[in-house]
């Protein structure tokens, strides 16, 4: 990055190097979920902290402990900061701290809203990293080579830019961007959010990061700012129909052929931090802090879409119980917030071949099981050719894969990956709504031992 990008960037002009500037210094995975707060926005839909009339404070300025990956009980007690809200379940209680390596819930009681907060960020977390190694595999490829069930990470990334055993895709990373920007501006700014997004690029050559096509060149008109924000979706998909041969037809299906750009799934996949942080706004505020935050990437109606039903479907998980509620009631909210034909028939679709999987005990017999067969016959008519490459392809698959194992966030996981093609996304944007449902306690040990807690850049 030259010098005078670095300036622009970072906002002081310091013309430092890469690493020397505060502004734009390395983030550790560990400092973004401790100073993601979690409700900037109260019940009236300001942007203050909840805990300014009260004189204990709130949970964002009581708690300051870390996130930390050698075990699973750190990550119980490592909370996400939240500000004391009125938005969050009556019945919200702390989850259990044990090693849960099955992945079952280890507590009786309903999360609270701080365990679901750690759910979301976890979940989507360990979705990504499970689903990175399948990226754009058929999941007929993946049962093969998973006969046994994709249950764990697995070291050996076939693809041609391999990930190392634990480590997230770009599409978490900006995720991770996303919510240090909600955090520090206490608000959805486009500006500010593309800055973080943009100081990414500055440690692309540092991480090994593997980004989507998009994602790239997304981040690389961030750092050259030589546009406005709202212009550059509509710059970007104009650049890409002029040296990409991306529309895909009957005759092919590679995945290089698949739509990606301004429609595509990478802005519903680091939507989830605006979610929460809105949970406790009217839908309207929320559809509006959505368009906000992809002012500049996601414009076109099909991802932004896709991104406006994945934030709502967050918030509302957020505020009910997987005990009291159903997957059809789900899909019943998010049919009123969606706004293309093609979104809303997708969830029609999802609401009428609707059934539960129920636990899987084993994976090579249920891939043999008449389960599996109807699972993939509505997975192929959600998306085209089962990539999900598009934005509301990607959040009908994993809105699938989480209603057909509804009281098992796990198995559900699990099953986006398995479901391959756009799989880091799927499985994060699935990750994301168990954690939302469920907290944080089903996460299995096994995997939280083995991901990447280092730096989140690039």
């Amino acid at each position: 990055m030259s010098a005078l990008h670095h300036r622009s960037l970072c906002g002081t002009g310091c013309g430092s190097g890469r690493q020397s500037c505060a502004g734009t210094s390395a983030v550790t995975a560990s400092q973004i979920h401790s100073k993601f707060q979690i409700n900037r926005l109260r019940t009236d839909e300001t942007s203050s902290c909840s805990c300014a009339s009260s004189s204990q404070g709130c949970a964002f300025h009581r708690r300051t402990s870390t996130f930390h990956a050698e075990r699973r009980s750190s990550f119980a007690r490592a909370a996400v900061p939240v500000a004391a809200s009125s938005a969050g379940p009556s019945t919200g209680s702390s989850s259990s701290s044990s090693s849960n390596q099955d992945g079952g819930s280890s507590s009786s009681s309903e999360p609270s809203i701080e365990s679901r907060a750690v759910g979301v960020m976890l979940g989507a977390l360990c979705g990504n990293v499970l689903g990175a190694p399948v990226q754009y595999d058929r999941h007929w490829m993946v049962t093969r080579l998973h006969p046994d069930g994709l249950t764990n990470f697995w070291a050996f990334d076939l693809s041609t830019e391999p990930m190392e055993l634990g480590q997230f895709t770009g599409d978490y990373s900006l995720l991770l961007a996303t919510a240090r920007s909600v955090s520090e501006a206490g608000t959805v700014q486009a500006e500010h959010m593309a800055r973080h997004l943009a100081a990414l690029a500055v440690l692309a050559d540092q991480a090994g990061r593997r980004y989507p096509e998009y994602g790239s060149l997304l981040l690389e008109a961030l750092v050259g700012q030589g546009a406005p924000l709202e212009a550059v979706p509509h710059l970007a998909e104009q650049f890409l129909e002029d040296t990409t041969p991306r529309s895909s037809n009957t005759a092919s299906d590679r995945p290089e052929k698949e739509p990606y750009g301004p429609s595509d799934n990478g802005g519903a996949a680091r939507i989830a931090p605006v979610a929460v942080a809105y949970r406790s706004a009217s839908p309207e505020v929320l559809e509006q802090a959505v368009y906000e935050a992809c002012l500049f990437s996601h414009t076109h109606p099909i991802g932004l879409d896709g991104a406006r039903v994945a934030a709502a479907a967050v918030a509302w998980l957020l505020q009910h119980s997987a005990s009291s509620s159903t997957p059809q009631q789900l899909l019943e909210h998010l049919m009123g917030v969606a706004r293309t034909e093609d979104m809303v028939a997708k969830l029609k679709l999802m609401h009428g071949q609707l059934f539960q999987v129920g636990h899987v005990t084993g994976w090579r017999q249920f891939y043999r099981s008449q389960h599996w067969s109807r699972l993939t016959q509505t997975l192929s008519r959600l998306t085209y050719h089962d990539y999900a490459t598009a934005g509301t392809e990607g959040v009908a698959v994993a809105l699938w894969a989480l209603c057909t194992s509804w009281q098992q966030p796990e198995q559900a996981v699990i099953m986006a990956a398995t479901f391959a093609g756009s799989a880091p996304v799927t499985s994060q944007l699935t990750g994301a709504f168990a954690g939302a449902l469920h907290g944080d306690a089903w996460l299995p040990a096994r995997w939280l031992d083995q991901v990447e807690n280092g730096h989140m850049g690039g």
